[in-house]
């Protein structure tokens, strides 16, 4: 074996050596040899072809060890003698073995190579894909999915698609539908439209329908005296009520050539027109604010009238810019005569109104005005009422005022019992003018029907409590082609004396007091007790003010409002400087009569 093995050492040396000799003799055999090219594809080429069976078993002989120890310790002396120049120039690895070597490091760079660019591919898809749904819902996609949004996006459509979406917009379009949808919305739009529905409605509306009056122009032959309303009319509107002619106006009954009880209780004086006095700056009305410290001692004090509010006594009279209940006089002003002191209408005693006579003054009238003149505390009102009262003993004119406001459930019976009062004269009228027309056979403006439709509109309405109208012509058919029948309405429960102080009719015993001017020409001065609380009356029973007063002909058939656009026949607020005179009689100002062990102050006497 030792000799083998030498042998096999001799002949590989010398093969060595002899191929060194060839290639340093024979450098045309060198030129000849093939590219360096060609043999890495010869090496590629080998790679790519595993090697066979007998060469791997051959391979494996040569690298087994023998077991020679002598030959073993040769090796590990070769291995310790550092390689010289000539040993480096003479080692040459076979192309098989090579390939057999080299192959494994070539796969595992092959491979991880491949595992780096994979991971690399997968971070890149996933940073994209977190940029673009990490974008805000209420935006716009911003960043990498920008990129990835559609940049030539078409505008949309200008007009609607042919088929609704299947859920409702959450705002509405700015522009209506050109066909109705097929449902009724569920709730009322903010805006009424502008052409009733064809259909009526299946339940009745829960509020009456606000409807508009048209102002009524200035007639050409004018009364004397008129005034209207029209902000915009610098003739007779209200800044031109200092030019209006006060010689025939209301308050001339208490002048010099008056009539009745209070004939001569003021003087001529009593008819100048004030309205356009700045001088002493009590015109009315205004903004009701306390600025003076009430001296009042008690609060005030009625008596109610001895006469129904059904009874002659009191006449309804629908003016033209309010509805007026105009009292009785008394039979005569000498208050100490018995005589005087019968059929009395209903009087007040006012605190700090003191007589030695008497302390109660004679209510002149019971006015309704819409809206309210006076505010309190900057809030307009839906209504006024004003009571104006004369002392029989003192040259005295004192006014109290009830603001009124309307709600849905605020009805109230003695309040419509006044409004039916004048709905009879509203009534009585309309029948005159029918009757007047059709003598004239002039029936093409107004006609029965229409007349009827207008008179009987708030009668059907239940939440007013209002009896039906009756016809009484000799038999029970309805001839409303008759303008000859009897118009006539049911009475309302009577009354052992009007009591306009009843507690419907008078919410509070607390006050605002000043001293200022009436509201209307010749604006005489006078003092206001403004109570502190509202009145209350229904939707309803506010539509029929409005419609009495703003629809009344009289009996020439003569439009009589002077309301404007704004449906007011209310004085504008006079806000002029240094109003420092109102007295805030309120709350915890006084003790009520009941308190101090009194009988209730307001309740009817009679």
């Amino acid at each position: 074996m030792v000799e083998e093995t030498t042998n096999d050492t001799t002949t590989a040396v010398e093969t060595g050596d002899a191929d060194r000799s060839m290639t340093e003799s024979s450098p045309t055999e060198q030129e000849q040899q093939p590219p360096v090219e060609d043999e890495e594809q010869s090496l590629s080429e080998d790679e790519e072809q595993p090697p066979s069976k007998d060469e791997e078993r051959q391979h494996q002989q040569d690298q087994t060890p023998s077991n020679d120890e002598e030959q073993q310790d040769q090796l590990e002396e070769q291995q310790e003698q550092p390689p010289t120049a000539q040993d480096n120039e003479s080692k040459t690895v076979p192309p098989k073995e090579a390939a057999t070597l080299i192959h494994p490091a070539l796969k595992r760079r092959r491979m991880i190579l491949l595992s780096t660019m994979c991971c690399l591919i997968v971070l890149i898809v996933a940073a994209i894909l977190a940029l673009y749904f990490t974008s805000d819902d209420d935006s716009e996609a911003t960043g990498i999915a920008r990129l990835f949004s559609p940049r030539n996006v078409e505008p949309p459509s200008e007009m609607p698609t042919s088929m609704p979406s299947e859920t409702p917009s959450n705002s509405p379009s700015a522009t209506p539908s050109e066909v109705p949808s097929d449902l009724p919305s569920q709730s009322p739009s903010d805006m009424p439209s502008d052409q009733p529905s064809q259909t009526p409605t299946e339940q009745p509306s829960f509020m009456p329908t606000d409807v508009f009056f048209d102002p009524h122009p200035v007639p050409e032959n004018r009364p004397r005296g008129y005034f209207n309303y029209d902000p915009n009319d610098n003739n007779f509107g209200p800044r031109a009520w200092g030019r209006v002619d006060t010689s025939d106006s209301f308050m001339k009954e208490f002048g010099p050539n008056g009539w009745g009880p209070y004939r001569g209780w003021a003087s001529d004086s009593i008819t100048q027109n004030r309205c356009s006095s700045r001088s002493e700056n009590q015109q009315s009305p205004r903004n009701l604010e306390e600025t003076l410290v009430c001296d009042a001692h008690h609060e005030i004090r009625s008596w109610c009238g001895q006469y129904p509010l059904t009874a002659s006594e009191i006449e309804a009279r629908i003016l033209p810019h309010k509805l007026s209940l105009y009292m009785n006089r008394r039979p005569c002003g000498n208050v100490e005569q018995n005589s005087c002191n019968e059929n009395m209408p209903p009087m007040v005693d006012y605190p700090r109104y003191s007589s030695s006579l008497s302390s109660y003054a004679d209510m002149m009238t019971y006015d309704i005005k819409v809206p309210s003149e006076h505010e309190l505390e900057g809030e307009v009102f839906d209504a006024e009422i004003q009571m104006m009262t004369v002392h029989p003993a003192d040259a005295r004119l004192a006014s109290i005022g009830i603001v009124v406001r309307a709600q849905a459930d605020g009805y109230n019976q003695p309040f419509q019992d006044i409004l039916d009062a004048f709905q009879r004269t509203y009534d009585a009228n309309a029948m005159a003018c029918a009757v007047a027309l059709q003598r004239q056979r002039t029936l093409e403006d107004v006609t029965m029907d229409s007349l009827a439709a207008n008179t009987t509109a708030a009668d059907s309405d239940p939440s007013t409590q209002r009896r039906n109208l009756r016809w009484q012509d000799g038999d029970t058919t309805d001839n409303r082609n008759d303008a000859t029948a009897k118009f006539v309405r049911q009475l309302p429960r009577p009354y052992t004396g009007f009591d306009p102080f009843a507690e419907p009719l008078w919410p509070s015993m607390f006050f605002y007091r000043y001293d200022g001017t009436l509201t209307e020409p010749p604006c005489t001065g006078i003092t206001w007790f403004v109570m502190q609380r509202p009145m209350i009356i229904s939707l309803t029973q506010l539509a029929q003010i409005r419609r009495l007063l703003f629809t009344h002909r009289d009996s020439n058939c003569r439009f009589t409002s002077v309301h404007n656009a704004d449906q007011s026949v209310a004085r504008p607020v006079f806000r002029g400087n240094g109003q420092t005179d109102i007295q805030g009689c309120l709350e915890g100002t006084f003790e009520s009569d009941v308190a101090k062990g009194r009988l209730p102050a307001n309740r009817c006497r009679a």
